[in-house]
């Protein structure tokens, strides 16, 4: 799929989509924090979440530490990498590696 900057869409829909993708990325941290059985995840909230595309390129995120969030398409790029034809629909990637998520350790 390649990205199109001329293609029309009415405020209404734009607006819609807008606050959808940031209502799934507010989720994804709540359900992070909700489920986490980590302190540092559930109460000093040190963690990031985040939706990107298939080339890692950020479409949403939840409220969590910037520096996580700014390094987060490396780490997914270095992934796609790595994995490459061997990701599939639905897969879920989750890193901590200090290397390919850009040194935040």
């Amino acid at each position: 799929m390649s990205f199109n900057p001329q293609t029309d869409i009415d405020p209404f829909t734009l607006e819609i989509l807008k606050e959808g993708l940031i209502a799934i990325g507010e989720e994804m941290f709540v359900a992070t924090q909700r489920t986490s059985m980590s302190t540092i995840i559930y109460e000093v909230l040190d963690y990031a979440v985040g939706l990107t595309d298939a080339t890692g390129r950020l479409i949403t995120q939840g409220a969590g530490v910037t520096l996580f969030l700014g390094t987060l398409t490396f780490a997914v790029q270095e992934t796609v990498r790595k994995f490459g034809d061997d990701l599939h629909p639905g897969d879920i990637i989750i890193t901590n590696d200090p290397y390919t998520g850009g040194g935040t350790h």
